[in-house]
């Protein structure tokens, strides 16, 4: 079974907590969101992305550029 964790509080920024779960295989939820820390190291063999808002949680879309830079994260 996968587990991922998003972080919401910036208590959990920390390089030994992202080091947690690479330890354990468990993948850090990279959340695009406003209210959020924004966290995007790789600690698990698959990658999650959660878009949750580009000006506003849960309300508002991405425009092109957005989209883009979204692609080629995912990409490469």
């Amino acid at each position: 079974m996968r587990r991922a964790v998003e972080v919401r509080h910036p208590s959990l920024v920390a390089p030994e907590f992202v080091e947690l779960l690479r330890a354990e295989g468990i993948g850090l939820v990279c959340a695009a969101t406003v209210a959020w820390p924004r966290m995007m190291d790789v600690t698990a063999g698959f990658v999650y992305c959660r878009l949750h808002g580009a000006t506003e949680l849960y309300a508002s879309g991405y425009d092109a550029p957005e989209i883009d830079f979204w692609a080629e994260k995912i990409v490469g």
